[in-house]
């Protein structure tokens, strides 16, 4: 298991639907580069475990990858906007979910 913990700057959890494939859920997380860096981003590799701690959520991908998303960093940066862009032309539907609204789903599907 991956013991790697990133922490975005701004975060996002993506429902990725294709035409014949069944949706998943993924994070989409972002960092800003500030004056002399670039901006990065990462797309995980599905969420397994997202709960709520204290002032953030911890959010583990299937690879074990955990991301500690801080409440207040829910959303988009523009670089991000763009790779949801890239997603929907390559043939993905892509919804934002809020972060209560898939740990309810989540709880309720169980």
């Amino acid at each position: 298991m991956n013991a790697d913990i990133y922490t975005p700057d701004r975060w996002q959890i993506l429902k990725l639907s294709k035409p014949g494939h069944s949706p998943h859920h993924r994070l989409l997380s972002g960092w800003y580069g500030g004056f002399a860096g670039s901006d990065e981003w990462r797309l995980n590799s599905g969420i397994v475990v997202c709960e709520e701690i204290q002032n953030y959520y911890q959010i583990v991908g299937v690879s074990g990858t955990k991301y500690h998303c801080k409440k207040s960093a829910q959303g988009t940066s523009s670089l991000m906007r763009s790779v949801i862009t890239k997603l929907e032309l390559e043939s993905f539907v892509v919804t934002l979910v809020d972060v209560k609204e898939y740990i309810t789903w989540v709880t309720q599907s169980q």
